[in-house]
C-alpha cells in the first residue's frame, strides 16, 4: 500500500497486520520527503540556492499529513492491542471466576449447615471488610497494568 493510499477512513478499518504494513511504506515515504527537504535545506546553505517554492511547499505539506497518519496508526495499533489485551484477560480469567464461584458456593453451604447464626453473620461481615480491601488492591495492580507502556 502506498502512502498516498492511506486516510483516516481506512486506518479506521485496518486490521493488525495491514496496519503494520501500512505504517511501515508510509514511514519509508515520511524519510524520503524528510531526507529531500533535509538535502534542499543544505544545498540553500552550502550554495544560497533555493529549491524550488511550490515544491517545498507540497513537500512539507506532505511531511506533516504523513506525520499525522503516522500518529493515527500508532493510537490505532495501540488500540488495537489493548483489545486483544483486554479479550484475552477476559478469557483467561472466566475459568478462574466460574472455579471461585463454585468454591464460594459450597464454603457457604457447608458454614451454613455447620455454624450458628451469629458466628455465620460474623464470619460474613469480616469476609466482606477483606474482600473489599483486596477489591481495591486488585484494582489498583489491574489499572497499574494497564497503562504499562
Amino acid at each position: 500500500m502506498f502512502a498516498r493510499d492511506i486516510t483516516a477512513a481506512s486506518i479506521a478499518v485496518m486490521g493488525r497486520e495491514e496496519l503494520l504494513e501500512a505504517k511501515l511504506s508510509l514511514c519509508a515515504d515520511l524519510d524520503r520527503v524528510t531526507q529531500q527537504l533535509k538535502e534542499a535545506a543544505r544545498q540553500a546553505e552550502e550554495t544560497g540556492q533555493y529549491a524550488d517554492r511550490e515544491w517545498y511547499n507540497r513537500a512539507f505539506a506532505a511531511k506533516k499529513i504523513m506525520g499525522r497518519l503516522d500518529q493515527a496508526m500508532a493510537l490505532r495499533l495501540r488500540t488495537l492491542r489493548l483489545e486483544q489485551a483486554e479479550k484475552n484477560r477476559a478469557e483467561h480469567q472466566r475459568p478462574i471466576l466460574d472455579q471461585h464461584q463454585r468454591f464460594l458456593h459450597e464454603f457457604f453451604r457447608i458454614a451454613s449447615a455447620t455454624l450458628v447464626e451469629d458466628d455465620l453473620r460474623a464470619l460474613i461481615s469480616e469476609a466482606q471488610a477483606s474482600a473489599e480491601s483486596i477489591e481495591v488492591l486488585c484494582c489498583m495492580r489491574c489499572a497499574q497494568a494497564e497503562f504499562k507502556p
